[in-house]
């Protein structure tokens, strides 16, 4: 292993690097990142779940006031203790308040989305209600939930949301900003990041009537979730202004308790690098729903999610906002300051120069590791350390719309078309919207069209150098629905294998010899159609052993 400087890992992932410590482990006092859990009081939760939320070092919480418990008639408000207890709990034990409206009353506009400027300045006067009671308690509010959803805006707003959301967030501003000036206003509320949809916001003068973004970035796996905040924030520069980016909800319905682990580790790393101001998880209890996304069970016990989220809160946060440092982009390490790092990635020998302690992503002390592997751990302390070589020289996932990866479709012509980022709604994705529904994610792809004009995805890989290698590529087709794909590699023009992949499995390994610049193609087209036919996939490339 071979200490290198700080700077980025070149070339194609074979070198080594030193990870040196952070400068301090003192808190920051501005800009740090915030890291809290969603409740239900607003839905008549006991209170005691607030010492619960406290208990794991939650300071900030996420709920909400419903408009229309609150005012009980046209400009009446009754801020009945049955409804606000738990505000009033909040402010004596020192707990603040994330507050997310759907701002829907029986009263106004049909009880639709306000898109009257009489239901918008209605709207308005109810929060600056709420605030001149409760503002002390109140960091943000988030207006809307989840509005590029059919039910997250409703009635004539619903025909231009772009437009109507950013009349609402006007009317807002301008009534409750001078009297509290303090409370970030949240515009977007997009469930999942939805890139596409917020430009649109943007576009409309959103980024004037803002103080931030809200985005409920849900994913099973993490990374990528920066590539996409990313691109959030360039679409912002592109409308001549950047505000915080928040992240009201993230987690995900996880097939068992343990995988919330890694994932919110891996999560809390990545968005606070990357920038985000708050972040919350959904959620404290788990629900009827939702089984598997709680940090407690209904019945009050501690799931392993509760276990990182405290360990998170109270050994990792304390260092400040994580930075992600220097490596290559097969390997992931972040800095919590001087409180510890957090590392994962694909298989490679991993050393701690300085003494330290290792942890699992539930907290737990665990030997420390010799090799880095996908799931996270982190190295306590003030350490320096060291990534060894690796033997991987590409990964279709951790690389995912970078060389030395390319996408393609290709129509009944066979004239391959470059594919790019495709921004709309909903989760960003490689493709063409002309080629729909062909698309690549980063462990699934589709392809389009039928038997007689196929439209097929097409994962190439370039050598950037002449070598030889072990490619291997395993495409999975699980889903209950489509007739299955067929699958092609080529090496250039040469077949190496054809088969016909449904409700399978299926693993090809070969060592090639490449010359600079040669390329090997998976090549996945339907089988008769192409609906339903969305296949998992993982494509890695390693150096040659022999």
């Amino acid at each position: 292993m071979i200490p290198l400087s700080r700077r980025a890992l070149i070339g194609s992932g074979l070198a080594a690097t030193a990870v040196s410590p952070g400068p301090s482990l003192a808190r920051e006092t501005a800009g740090d990142f915030i890291l809290g859990v969603q409740t239900h009081f607003n839905q008549r939760w006991h209170l005691p779940w607030m010492d619960l939320a406290r208990r794991l070092g939650a300071s900030r919480l996420r709920d909400g006031l419903s408009w229309s418990a609150i005012e009980t008639r046209p400009g009446v408000y009754n801020f009945d203790p049955y409804r606000t207890d738990f505000l009033d709990k909040a402010r004596r034990d020192g707990v603040k308040f994330l507050l997310v409206f759907d701002p829907k009353h029986p009263a106004y506009d049909d009880g639709g989305t306000p898109f009257s400027a009489t239901g918008q300045q209605a709207f308005a006067n109810y929060l600056a209600a709420l605030l001149d009671r409760y503002g002390d308690l109140v960091t943000a509010i988030e207006i809307g939930n989840e509005i590029n959803g059919k039910a997250g805006m409703t009635g004539p707003a619903a025909s231009d949301r772009a437009r109507s959301h950013v009349a609402l967030l006007t009317a807002i501003h301008r009534r409750i900003k001078p009297t509290h000036p303090d409370v970030a206003v949240l515009g977007g509320s997009t469930n999942v990041i939805g890139v596409g949809f917020l430009e649109r916001i943007f576009e409309a003068g959103g980024l004037d009537v803002m103080d931030g973004v809200a985005v409920h970035p849900y994913r099973n796996n993490a990374e990528h979730v920066d590539t996409e905040l990313e691109a959030v924030r360039a679409a912002m520069r592109r409308h001549g202004r950047e505000v915080p980016i928040y992240a009201p909800e993230f987690g995900d319905e996880v097939d068992s308790p343990e995988e919330a682990s890694p994932l919110m580790l891996k999560m809390v790393a990545m968005m606070g690098a990357a920038g985000v101001r708050d972040a919350y998880w959904y959620v404290l209890s788990d629900e009827v729903w939702f089984r598997n996304m709680g940090l407690y069970t209904q019945r009050q016990a501690l799931k392993p999610a509760g276990e990182t989220f405290a360990w998170i809160q109270k050994q990792l946060l304390v260092g400040g906002r994580p930075e992600r440092l220097p490596t290559d982009d097969l390997s992931y390490v972040y800095r919590f300051g001087r409180a510890g790092v957090v590392v994962w990635g694909v298989r490679r020998p991993i050393r701690i120069v300085d003494s330290g302690r290792a942890c699992d992503a539930r907290g737990r002390s665990i030997p420390i590791p010799t090799h880095l592997d996908e799931a996270p751990v982190a190295i306590m302390g003030d350490v320096e350390i060291e990534l060894g070589p690796c033997d991987t020289l590409a990964d279709s996932f951790h690389q995912f719309g970078r060389a030395p990866w390319s996408y393609f479709g290709a129509r009944s012509d066979d004239v391959l078309r470059p594919l790019d980022w495709v921004y709309w709604d909903w989760t960003s994705y490689i493709g063409d919207r002309r080629l729909q529904p062909l698309a690549f994610h980063p462990l699934s792809l589709a392809p389009a069209g039928s038997a007689g004009r196929p439209v097929p995805a097409i994962l190439r890989y370039t050598s950037p150098v002449a070598r030889r290698i072990v490619y291997r590529a395993v495409a999975s087709h699980r889903t209950a629905t489509g007739d299955g794909v067929e699958l092609v590699i080529h090496q250039g023009d040469e077949v190496l294998e054809t088969t016909t992949l449904m409700r399978s499995e299926h693993v090809f390994e070969r060592t090639l010899a490449l010359e600079a610049g040669a390329t090997v193609d998976l090549r996945v087209g339907p089988n008769q159609t192409s609906g339903g036919d969305a296949i998992q996939y993982r494509v890695t490339v390693d150096r040659n052993p022999d």
